[in-house]
């Protein structure tokens, strides 16, 4: 990711452009050479959620590098303000919608970074699964089932969906475990560790 020229960066994500989700979204975060942008694609993914949500939502911050992508039309359009070899994060690698993105993305010349921010592992401390499962079945057998046959169904196409996405070019971990093995499959160059602001925060009360 190194020279000088100035890079921009589109973070894609679900989120209605809130005071507390500019916050999460690190959106105010200024960097020298780089240009930052955020692109909604909730209209895209759930139409009818979006318009529940926005229509409903008390305060909506508005910020010139956030926009909602309604269509696909829009997000041609607003890609084709962007200059080539951009990078850009996608995170729905289990979306239809997030799968034809990314080749619209790659043949612009975009370069995805695999961003994982969802560490929770310290507030779980251990999950008893036979516990779980022996729940459901006596209490919700019904919807167990129901569950399952959904994952069998569901595996099989979210399996063939990461099998066409594009390879991330760089990787960002929050989980030591994910980072150490990526570095070691892919090179230290490409693959960058750090520290998630809930785990910073779950430190600091567990300090008291």
């Amino acid at each position: 990711m190194a020279g000088s020229e100035k890079k921009t960066l589109i973070i894609l994500t679900n989120q209605i452009l809130t005071a507390h989700n500019y916050k999460v979204l690190c959106c105010k975060t200024k960097k020298k050479n780089w240009k930052i942008e955020y692109w909604s694609i909730l209209p895209l993914l759930g139409p009818k959620i979006f318009q529940k949500f926005y229509d409903n939502t008390i305060e909506i911050r508005k910020d010139k590098h956030f926009v909602y992508i309604n269509s696909f039309k829009e997000l041609i359009l607003n890609l084709k303000k962007i200059s080539k070899n951009f990078y850009y994060t996608n995170d729905f690698n289990q979306k239809f919608v997030g799968l034809i993105i990314d080749k619209i993305f790659s043949l612009k010349g975009g370069r995805r970074i695999l961003f994982l921010s969802g560490d929770i592992a310290p507030f779980i401390e251990k999950i008893n699964w036979s516990q779980y499962f022996s729940f459901y079945f006596k209490k919700k057998k019904l919807k167990l089932i129901s569950s399952v046959f959904s994952q069998l169904i569901l595996k099989p196409y979210i399996f063939f969906i990461k099998i066409l996405f594009s390879k991330p070019k760089y990787y960002f971990f929050s989980n030591s475990p994910l980072y150490t093995e990526y570095k070691d499959r892919v090179g230290n160059k490409r693959v960058f560790a750090f520290k998630h602001s809930d785990i910073i925060e779950y430190k600091k009360v567990k300090k008291k």
